[in-house]
């Protein structure tokens, strides 16, 4: 799969080199940031974070739409290819982990009522690459949004301290 090499943040950074090479001494050159405008920077965030790049996760059509646009951009500012074969992109071995459908489920016993909640719609997990199949039962204690805040006083978990250990890795969580 391939990469561009410097990532978005990168992209942006690098508009102010398009045209260091006119005033080595001032950089990055008045006119240059004179050229940089908000709405260029808009313009170029709204068509990458856009649906039709279908949320450019790696090795997808979107994420090679969103790489090639960039590459693109590199290539008008006249920067040079840092990449493999002259090119802006570096082959990267990567991994996914993916849940296939139904093959995670989470049940909930409780009162002596049996509920089967729904993946990515009542609950989320995420999946290891090291372990193909897991079961567990244990108890599962919610504490809210988790959050624990101090300069707010806000404390999720403050309602455990005297009663519950809630130290354990199963705990619920609003998201």
């Amino acid at each position: 799969m391939k990469s561009v090499l410097p990532f978005l943040p990168c992209f942006f950074l690098l508009i102010c080199c398009r045209s260091a090479h006119e005033a080595p001494s001032l950089f990055p050159p008045q006119t240059l940031l004179d050229s940089i405008r908000p709405e260029g920077i808009h313009a170029h965030m709204v068509f990458l974070s856009d649906d039709l790049l279908e949320g450019r996760a790696a090795g997808t059509r979107g994420h090679m739409l969103a790489a090639k646009y960039i590459a693109a951009q590199f290539e008008e500012m006249g920067l040079r290819p840092a990449g493999e074969n002259g090119s802006y992109f570096q082959n990267v071995r990567l991994r996914r982990i993916e849940t296939p459908k139904g093959g995670c489920r989470l049940v909930e016993k409780r009162d002596r009522k049996v509920r089967t909640l729904a993946f990515n719609q009542d609950f989320v997990s995420e999946g290891s690459e090291l372990v193909a199949e897991t079961s567990v039962e244990a108890p599962l204690v919610f504490v809210g949004y988790g959050v624990t805040a101090s300069e707010f006083h806000y404390d999720d978990y403050a309602v455990f301290e005297d009663h519950l250990e809630c130290s354990g890795p199963f705990r619920k969580f609003l998201l």
